[in-house]
């Protein structure tokens, strides 16, 4: 009787023992498949970082090449064409690239207009919507020469030369122009990552160099992105 008794409790502590250890093992194997799977988490979070510093690290070396290696169109000088009294008015200008890169234009728009001496407000039209130049591409270091020409404007010297006039009880001359001319526009180009850029400009014309120059104190006017 002692001897089943015993033999009962021993195949129950065996029992016993054989649950824990199949508790211990699963609670173990439950255990070690969420570290797995906190670390595989914790990999694929790291990856995901990672990956967004290289492509940020690279956005910001392409941003820091394409601003010093990239092109840079301007006007570089505007001169008038005929001066001859009656005549239609012509511009004959420069467009250089004195950038690093190719860089094509592809807005343009470009004015010349009659501007009273007295007149303050000098405004840019919209260039977005335009493409007067067409499309023109000009590689690092390249120019070129084009011509605008008037269609209503004509030369008048009485309006447009130099004038002088005396003022009572001052010894002095005055030298002024009753209306000078503006030649003035803006074109957007493009680098070779399809950057746009814009450049503007509106210079008044000196009659006798026969050349147009920036406006004093009007730096808004005349700019390149």
């Amino acid at each position: 009787m002692v001897v089943h008794d015993l033999d009962r409790y021993g195949a129950l502590i065996a029992a016993i023992a054989t649950g824990f250890i199949a508790w211990f093992t699963l609670t173990l194997k439950r255990s070690t498949d969420k570290l797995w799977t906190e670390s595989r988490l914790q990999r694929e979070q790291a990856k995901v970082v990672a990956d967004r510093q290289f492509e940020t690290t690279q956005e910001s070396i392409r941003l820091a090449r394409n601003s010093t290696h990239r092109p840079r169109i301007i006007l570089r000088e505007a001169i008038i064409g005929s001066v001859l009294e009656g005549e239609p008015i012509s511009v004959n200008f420069h467009l250089a690239n004195i950038g690093e890169t190719t860089g094509t234009i592809i807005r343009s728009m470009v004015k010349v207009e009659v501007v009273p001496e007295m007149q303050r407000l000098l405004l840019h039209g919209s260039v977005e919507p335009r493409r007067e130049l067409g499309e023109i591409t000009l590689s690092p270091g390249m120019a070129i020469l084009l011509k605008f020409e008037g269609d209503t404007l004509k030369w008048n010297a009485g309006m447009f030369l130099q004038k002088s006039q005396m003022v009572i009880g001052d010894p002095s001359v005055r030298l002024y122009y009753s209306h000078t001319i503006h030649f003035f526009g803006q074109f957007i180009y493009k680098d070779q990552a399809g950057i746009w850029r814009r450049c503007a400009f509106r210079r008044r014309l000196i009659p006798e160099r026969q050349r147009f120059y920036r406006i004093p104190d009007e730096p808004d006017l005349d700019y390149s992105d």
